[in-house]
């Protein structure tokens, strides 16, 4: 497993040598919750009856994991930024990779 990738389609995502779970969709009941920030889960998006299930991608620049939305359909979706200083940090090997 690639532990240098920052972004992607994911239902756990790689940080360091562990895997953090994350949503796929609330009304999906194989849905893992999001991210489990001292102690509380949190989701990366605002779901509502009116979204597909997708999977949301997400980056981790360091300091944020962040949650850039779920496809062109959805392109209007704020960015959800979660302050994740608990988390170790990546190793970045991919230097084309840009926001």
């Amino acid at each position: 497993m690639n532990h240098h990738h920052t972004y992607g389609l994911v239902s756990y995502i790689m940080i360091d040598d562990a895997l953090y779970p994350s949503a796929h969709n609330r009304r999906d009941p194989y849905a893992l919750p999001a991210f489990d920030i001292r102690g509380q889960w949190v989701y990366p998006s605002r779901y509502n009856e009116y979204m597909a299930p997708q999977l949301p991608v997400y980056m981790f620049d360091g300091e944020y994991l962040i949650a850039t939305g779920h496809g062109e359909e959805a392109a209007g979706l704020p960015v959800f930024e979660i302050r994740c200083m608990c988390m170790p940090q990546l190793a970045y090997g991919d230097p084309s990779n840009s926001q």
